[in-house]
């Protein structure tokens, strides 16, 4: 996800605008949403965010239980005081 972002920036010559989770893995694949593989793509967007090469972040499809998951895991990592949901 890091190098995808990486090299979009590279093709823009800038920062991306917002990394996104298009959809969560539990939609469409159940048996890879185990917490590593949650954690590392949540840990991507925080430090793609933290490192300013992306001015936001978030997710979309995500249903209310993941979304309850990934807003206190973006809480608990970082200044996302401006996290709309």
């Amino acid at each position: 996800m890091e190098k995808a972002c990486d090299e979009s920036a590279a093709r823009l010559r800038r920062p991306v605008d917002i990394g996104q989770i298009h959809w969560s893995t539990a939609n469409y694949f159940p048996w890879q949403e185990s917490r590593s593989s949650q954690r590392v793509l949540w840990e991507s967007l925080v430090s793609l965010y933290k490192s300013g090469r992306c001015r936001a972040v978030g997710v979309s499809n995500y249903g209310p239980q993941q979304l309850r998951k990934i807003h206190a895991f973006l809480q608990e990592n970082g200044d996302f005081r401006h996290l709309l949901m």
